[in-house]
């Protein structure tokens, strides 16, 4: 029987990204921000069709580029090297961004807590240090200097940004090793040291959210029934009640996300939703 196609549940970061691209003044990149809203709704590729008249192939097309590819997939930006900021951003600029990122929130005006790449992003256009700038590039410039233009220690900036998979108490040098191939892609890497770090003794929080970072590693490489049997334990309502809430907002956060890939959508939406609440509480 014909299977319709639909987007993958949305984080609240993409939502609010796909928002701001579907308001946009580059059309082609809000029509197709539309097509991802609508897909989300509920709405087939033939009823988006309907709403906003692009092409049932064209809808499909996009909604398989989010699917795997998040917001970079329907940017309409030009493909380019992406191992850095852009060329038309200045030195001052980035300064700017960088001194934002160190501030609290509450220092530069804001009501939310922790600042994440979308939220520096919106705050640095707000704050006419920049006319427009993604946040796939504050991202890219947070890195940058964490990585070593400037950075050392803990108080750098980029690393005021919270993340899903932050670290808690682990300070084994596996794990570590793992958090820093994770972040720069090395996803074959990433898993094999979080491997050796499960193989360690670990408290129930350090062995919850190694296993949430494996997990993210193996969807990365697209082994989704791996990563199951890897944060699937916590299925179980006793093994996730004895875990903090932070810790039990990313175990029910990569659940969610491996049901979701393995197309137990019910389950799916279930764990993203309680993972929602979790964090933002």
């Amino acid at each position: 029987m014909f299977q319709p196609l639909f987007v993958r549940p949305l984080t609240l970061v993409e939502r609010e990204g796909l928002r701001q691209y579907s308001e946009s003044s580059n059309k082609e990149q809000a029509t197709r921000a539309g097509v991802i809203l609508l897909s989300a709704d509920g709405k087939t590729a033939a009823e988006i069709n309907q709403s906003i008249g692009s092409h049932p192939t064209n809808i499909k097309k996009w909604i398989r580029k989010f699917n795997s590819d998040g917001l970079e997939g329907i940017s309409s930006k030009k493909r380019g090297p992406q191992g850095g900021p852009r060329p038309s951003f200045t030195s001052n600029q980035i300064e700017e961004i960088l001194r934002l990122a160190s501030m609290k929130p509450a220092e530069a005006g804001y009501r939310f807590k922790e600042w994440t790449p979308q939220k520096l992003a919106t705050a640095a256009i707000e704050q006419r240090i920049v006319d427009r700038i993604s946040h796939v590039t504050v991202r890219q410039i947070l890195k940058r200097q964490s990585n070593g233009n400037g950075a050392s220690g803990s108080t750098g900036p980029a690393l005021l940004v919270r993340r899903e998979g932050a670290r808690t108490s682990i300070d084994g040098t596996a794990f570590q090793l793992g958090e820093a191939a994770l972040a720069q892609s090395r996803y074959e890497e990433a898993s094999e040291h979080f491997h050796a770090t499960l193989r360690e003794e670990n408290n129930a929080e350090d062995e919850a959210v190694t296993r949430s970072l494996l997990s993210k590693a193996l969807e990365e490489l697209s082994k989704y029934e791996e990563a199951y049997s890897v944060i699937g334990k916590y299925e179980e309502p006793r093994m996730l009640a004895s875990l903090m809430p932070r810790t039990r907002a990313r175990v029910r956060l990569r659940l969610g996300w491996v049901n979701s890939f393995l197309r137990n959508h019910p389950t799916a939406i279930a764990g993203l939703n309680e993972a929602k609440r979790l964090f933002w509480n």
